[in-house]
């Protein structure tokens, strides 16, 4: 029988911590569902907002954990209280429930009833899934069978590369085209100066490569135009998760240096066979060498020579990315209304929108 307990605290026992891990490696859903990552994002969240952490069990054995926060934000004018998985705070890609993959449809209908029967502090559930999934169709079956109300709208994408056992291997998967322009690229770079790929993984070369990526980033294109990883928001989460992804041997702080001076830099895991790029950036007076092309070669090179199986983009579907696969995980993101009036009056609206867009789209295909 499943049961759900409610805690405010995430675990402090030992044994729990290493069970907690066990399961996320066990479903292979990365570094962000690792209790190092969680923490930290709820630590960095800039948010008081009280941790409502689902302990799982089934006859009193722990199979699974669900952290929330219940976060108030304001839609089109409505206070509303959304209840927010704590992987959504950071997330790469996945599920933001820490189950056993075989207990999945037990355990999200224990969740499910738990937030509608026990929990009336929230108006809308956010959550995300990857389309085509066991656990979209458990997800999904609770849902029904709840009869709770709910939207689906498709997300961001996440392009991943499948690695070969070779670099010469996967360069001759490439584009005719890009791969030439990887090697002319390349060889231009070598012949004006030294170049190196400096990859820390230690604790100890941990400072070391942060103030390489934070040399890189105050002269970046993301300064300009968008958002530097160095940024108040979120260098604070990074600082601290690097610490503690050395500490277990994932980290991979890529730099590529060009006559002694950082000029590109990937901020990357490699947990569980794959590579997690969480981050990319290059000084933007360097534009013309086209180093985040050489340093990715460079990286890819390097990661086949460590035995990884993929390479996991991030979401999003940048150009840079399509020249390197066209392989994508889509994403389905689900907003669950609650009991309270607000829920439903949000529920009406949401659903009358939907009405209104399809009736548009199938009038634009018509005419």
């Amino acid at each position: 029988m499943i049961s759900v307990v409610l805690e405010a605290q995430w675990p402090s026992d030992l044994a729990a911590r290493r069970l907690w891990d066990e399961i996320v490696d066990a479903s292979g859903l990365g570094p962000a569902l690792r209790l190092d990552w969680l923490e930290t994002a709820h630590m960095c969240s800039a948010t008081e907002t009280p941790l409502h952490l689902c302990v799982i069990k089934d006859a009193g054995e722990t199979v699974g954990y669900a952290p929330f926060l219940i976060l108030r934000r304001a839609w089109r004018g409505l206070p509303i209280r959304v209840l927010t998985p704590v992987a959504l705070l950071n997330q790469l890609h996945g599920s933001p429930l820490i189950v056993r993959r075989e207990r999945a449809l037990e355990a999200e209908k224990a969740i499910i009833k738990h937030f509608s029967d026990a929990f009336s502090q929230w108006d809308v559930w956010e959550h995300m899934c990857i389309e085509e999934t066991e656990e979209i169709g458990a997800f999904a079956l609770a849902l029904e069978g709840r009869r709770k109300s709910f939207s689906r709208t498709n997300a961001v994408a996440s392009p991943f590369l499948t690695l070969p056992s070779s670099w010469t291997e996967l360069e001759g998967s490439l584009q005719a085209r890009f791969r030439t322009s990887l090697r002319s690229r390349e060889r231009k770079l070598r012949a004006s100066t030294d170049v190196t790929l400096c990859v820390r993984r230690t604790s100890v070369e941990v400072l070391e490569g942060l103030a390489a990526i934070e040399d890189i980033e105050r002269e970046s294109w993301k300064q300009r135009e968008g958002l530097p990883i160095t940024h108040p928001r979120h260098w604070s989460f990074y600082r601290n998760y690097a610490a503690k992804a050395a500490s277990r041997g994932a980290l991979m702080l890529c730099t590529l240096e060009v006559g002694g001076q950082p000029i590109a830099f990937d901020f990357g895991v490699l947990d569980g066979g794959t590579y997690f790029l969480l981050q990319t950036s290059f000084r933007e007076s360097a534009a013309e060498t086209y180093p985040g092309l050489v340093l990715r070669k460079l990286v890819t090179e390097r990661l086949i020579e460590l035995g990884a199986r993929e390479v996991d983009f991030g979401t999003g579907d940048s150009e840079w990315k399509s020249k390197w696969t066209r392989q994508q995980r889509r994403h389905l993101r689900y907003e669950i209304f609650g009991s309270t009036m607000r829920s439903r009056v949000l529920g009406l609206i949401r659903r009358s929108a939907s009405i209104v867009a399809a009736f548009k789209k199938q009038r634009a295909r018509a005419t």
